[in-house]
């Protein structure tokens, strides 16, 4: 939190948004409050950040994660959304995985290792945008971890 003097004279503090705040949206019962959170979270960790990669990870979840992979794949089962909103969620599911591999200790998880049938049903279709270069950052960092 930064204290700024405001232009009367006096102190005043104004609330700049935190990692540990958005951690706090990452961990929420609602899945908006967690898109918020991943949406948010990009300001604060920079991809060398391992550290904060696993912090994010561990807030967001392994279970969010796969149920927006799969929402985004049309196979959820809140599936009856619009496309657009499909491709959005796949696109930012697609981002947040490859962010998290780069973190090798996250690419050998067993959680994300079992996302790799769902990563190359991705990988095998065409969704209306390009991912190819994601995908084949995620399948190279878990075959890297894994070796």
């Amino acid at each position: 939190m930064e204290i700024q003097a405001s232009s009367s004279g006096t102190s005043s503090q104004s609330q700049q948004p935190s990692l540990n705040d958005c951690l706090k949206l990452l961990r929420g019962e609602r899945d908006e409050q967690r898109l918020a959170g991943l949406l948010l979270v990009t300001k604060f960790c920079s991809k060398d950040d391992h550290g904060a990669i696993q912090k994010v990870y561990d807030a967001v979840g392994a279970q969010f994660l796969h149920r927006l992979l799969r929402t985004g794949m049309g196979k959820g089962e809140a599936d009856g959304g619009r496309k657009e909103n499909r491709d959005a969620y796949l696109q930012l599911s697609i981002t947040v995985l490859s962010a998290f591999c780069r973190v090798p200790e996250i690419a050998a998880s067993e959680d994300v290792v079992t996302k790799i049938p769902l990563i190359l049903e991705v990988m095998s279709q065409e969704y209306g945008f390009n991912i190819p270069v994601a995908m084949c950052v995620i399948t190279f960092m878990i075959a890297s971890s894994n070796a």
